[in-house]
């Protein structure tokens, strides 16, 4: 058996073929293969060889191609392919097949008609589909993601300039009122030097107007601090700082607090302390709004900790406030140094605020290169750790001669 049949008669056997013979005018000769992937046709037609059909009747889709067609009969195209054809077989299921047509030659090497070759392609054609079925669901996509970025995009410009009118505000708004403020703290600071002289109500109204204006004049200050910090304004001034001496400065102003809720305070360092290198103004700032939130948070006769820690991250100086106060929620911590949020339990403390302290050290802490965290338990106290950088130039010297002949600096204070 010649090869050529050999292997028309392996790939009929292996694989889902069916074909057909048309001669010179397409009127089908011949008949054979997988026939169920024909369109359905009459059985006496299968019997008979396709006798009485055209080529058009058992491959409808080619209508339309008649050119081409021709051309293979004329001898001016090798072949001529329909791929990836769904049809509906027998069993109303979706197939798919290849078309393929050739020219059909006789024994002189004339040709004859069309050899036209169908051949099932259903697990391709289904991957296909599923592929471009997919490619088009990603085009979508892509366009809807397009389109919801250009949206995006016009937000966040909207956004960014009404934060800018805000900030703008905010920034007039709180310049405008420390004048006034300044006026008022300075009458009845006047006013409180003579208290002997005010009936006790009435002086006890004066030391009520002091403290609401304090308290006023520090809420404007922050939120002057948070313009500044916004536009990038804020200008820190980096130097040598003795971040004892520093400590025990912020202690002493806050010492008024601890005294009036009769809570102790400790001052630890480790040994030969290097000067670190930062803002003095900053980090006192950062230290004492640490400080006064322990004070703040902690129940009286509590117990508040500063601690100096050299040793514990290369290059920094670790420095912690830990208290015995009410402590922070898992849910609150990681909300803490957002601006204007407040602790889901202070109503449980008379301390008042309006949530911007923490935002604020936070972002004068990183601006210095340190970071800011904390640890707490609710109703076991909290601990809050910053790292300032030390002064590269100063590393080996000590933060003061008082604590270079130590082994270790323990100060404390007890308020009673």
């Amino acid at each position: 058996m010649p090869i050529e049949l050999q292997l028309a008669k392996f790939l009929l056997n292996h694989h889902k073929i069916a074909y057909a013979i048309t001669d010179y005018a397409l009127n089908v000769v011949e008949l054979g293969g997988e026939l169920a992937l024909l369109p359905p046709i009459d059985e006496a037609c299968k019997v008979g060889n396709g006798s009485g059909l055209s080529l058009f009747e058992i491959a409808p889709e080619i209508i339309g191609c008649e050119a081409e067609i021709l051309s293979l009969l004329q001898g001016d195209a090798p072949v001529f392919l329909l791929p990836l054809v769904n049809r509906e077989s027998a069993q109303a299921t979706l197939i798919y097949v290849n078309l393929t047509c050739l020219p059909h030659k006789d024994a002189a090497g004339q040709i004859t008609g069309i050899l036209h070759i169908v051949e099932d392609v259903t697990t391709h054609g289904r991957l296909e589909q599923r592929l471009t079925q997919q490619r088009n669901e990603l085009s979508m996509l892509r366009d809807q993601l397009g389109t919801h970025n250009l949206a995006l995009t016009a937000a966040n410009i909207e956004l960014h300039n009404l934060d800018e009118i805000k900030s703008k505000f905010v920034s007039i708004a709180a310049h405008e009122l420390r004048n006034p403020l300044a006026s008022i703290l300075g009458y009845v600071e006047m006013l409180e030097e003579d208290l002997a002289l005010f009936h006790e109500e009435h002086a006890h109204y004066i030391k009520a107007i002091h403290k609401s204006a304090k308290r006023v004049l520090s809420i404007t200050n922050d939120l002057l601090d948070v313009t500044r910090i916004e536009s990038g304004r804020l200008e820190l001034i980096l130097k040598s700082t003795n971040l004892v001496e520093m400590l025990e400065d912020v202690a002493d102003e806050l010492q008024p607090q601890l005294e009036a809720k009769h809570q102790s305070l400790l001052l630890d360092s480790t040994p030969d302390v290097p000067l670190a290198f930062c803002d003095n103004t900053r980090t006192f700032q950062i230290l004492a709004n640490l400080l006064s939130n322990a004070i703040k948070y902690t129940p009286e006769e509590g117990q508040i900790t500063l601690c100096l820690d050299a040793q514990a991250e290369e290059g920094f100086i670790v420095v912690s406030v830990a208290d015995t106060g009410i402590g922070i929620s898992q849910n609150d911590q990681g909300n803490l140094f957002r601006s204007f949020f407040r602790g889901s339990n202070t109503h449980l403390t008379s301390a008042t605020g309006a949530g911007l302290g923490l935002s604020i050290a936070k972002s004068l802490v990183e601006l210095q290169g340190g970071r800011i965290w904390l640890t707490s338990e609710l109703n076991q106290g909290s601990t809050f750790y910053v790292t300032i950088p030390i002064d590269d130039n100063a590393a080996n010297e000590n933060a003061s001669d008082k604590n270079a002949s130590d082994e270790n600096r323990t100060f404390t204070q007890q308020y009673d």
